[in-house]
């Protein structure tokens, strides 16, 4: 399991998860969106990496800040997986996703949300580990990659190194 990706080309598809008063896009325009991004990448030199998005909130240890449904990223997984994309960015730290939809992605890697972008407190190793090890239930580890979920600009610098250390230190086990 790689703690980071470095070196590499990052393209953010945002917005695919929509705010809960919108309805998910289509499987189609999912395919259609990563294509037009990615059509003329040489996969061989780049890593075609699409970020999805369910949720930003506008201050550190926000609650209650609008995200897309639960569901989302199930509705979408099969057709990020028959994409471009060879890695899609999920957020999970921040409200848990059920983890069966870790099954659709069978060529596709998962840049796995662990660490609150938006919270002051830190999570643990033992928090970490163990929800790494869930997802290892339902994901082969080499297309798993730990991250923290999108953005940490809420946090201030000290306590973004912190918890990126706890996330790397678990990463390291696997």
């Amino acid at each position: 399991m790689a703690p980071i990706i470095a070196s590499k080309v990052f393209a953010s598809i945002d917005s695919l998860c929509s705010p809960p008063d919108k309805a998910s896009p289509s499987p189609k325009t999912i395919c259609s969106l990563t294509f037009n991004c990615f059509a003329n990448v040489d996969s061989t030199k780049v890593e075609r990496i699409a970020h999805i998005c369910c949720g930003y909130p506008d201050k550190l240890d926000a609650v209650n800040y609008p995200k897309a449904p639960l569901d989302s990223y199930k509705k979408i997984a099969n057709a990020l997986d028959a994409s471009l994309i060879d890695s899609v960015s999920l957020e999970d730290a921040h409200r848990y996703n059920d983890l069966e939809l870790l099954r659709n992605f069978t060529k596709t890697k998962v840049i796995f949300g662990l660490i609150k972008i938006a919270s002051s407190q830190k999570e643990t190793e033992e928090e970490i580990e163990n929800r790494v090890l869930d997802a290892l239930n339902y994901i082969d580890k080499q297309q798993l990659i730990a991250a923290p979920d999108c953005g940490l600009g809420h946090l201030p610098r000290q306590l973004a190194i912190e918890k990126l250390k706890i996330m790397v230190d678990v990463a390291k086990k696997f």
